[in-house]
C-alpha cells in the first residue's frame, strides 16, 4: 500500500461510503461491493491511526505499518478492538480456492465466483454495520 495519512484515508472512506449509498442496486453488485470493502478498510485504517495518534502510515512503528498496510480488515478491527462481533467465515470458491477478510476484495475485483452466496451477504451485512459504525464514531 502507498504511505497514506490519517486525512486522506479519512476521505477515501467518506467518498467510498457516499459512492456506496448512492449507488442504484440495479447496477453492478460485485463493484458496490467493493467499494464498500475499500470503504470498511480506509474507516478502520484511519480510526487505528486516529486512536495511535499518527498523522501517517510511515510515523508507525514498522509491526504496525505492517498491519496498516494489510487489506485484512478482520486483522484491522481487532487492532482497533472490534473484533469480537465481527467474525467472517471463509468462502469456498468455485475454483477451489478461499476468500477470507484479507483477500475478499481480491473475490469481488475479479468477480470470482461461489456457490456459497449467504455467506457474502453476511459479509455485506457485517461490512455494511462496520461502516456505519465508523461513521458514528468519526
Amino acid at each position: 500500500m502507498l504511505p497514506a495519512t490519517q486525512r486522506e484515508l479519512r476521505s477515501a472512506y467518506q467518498k467510498h461510503a457516499a459512492a456506496y449509498s448512492s449507488w442504484d442496486e440495479k447496477e453492478s453488485n460485485i463493484s458496490r461491493r467493493l467499494i464498500l470493502v475499500y470503504c470498511v478498510e480506509c474507516g478502520l485504517k484511519y480510526l487505528i491511526m486516529r486512536k495511535m495518534q499518527i498523522m501517517a502510515i510511515d510515523d508507525a512503528a514498522m509491526d504496525y505499518q505492517a498491519n496498516l498496510r494489510t487489506h485484512d480488515f478482520q486483522l484491522l478491527l481487532k487492532q482497533l478492538g472490534w473484533g469480537g462481533p465481527y467474525s467472517f467465515q471463509q468462502i469456498h470458491l468455485n475454483s477451489g480456492s478461499y476468500a477470507r477478510p484479507g483477500n475478499y476484495h481480491e473475490m469481488c475485483r475479479y468477480n470470482l465466483q461461489t456457490d456459497q452466496y449467504s455467506k457474502v451477504l453476511g459479509y455485506d451485512r457485517k461490512l455494511e454495520e462496520i461502516a456505519k459504525k465508523i461513521k458514528d464514531v468519526i
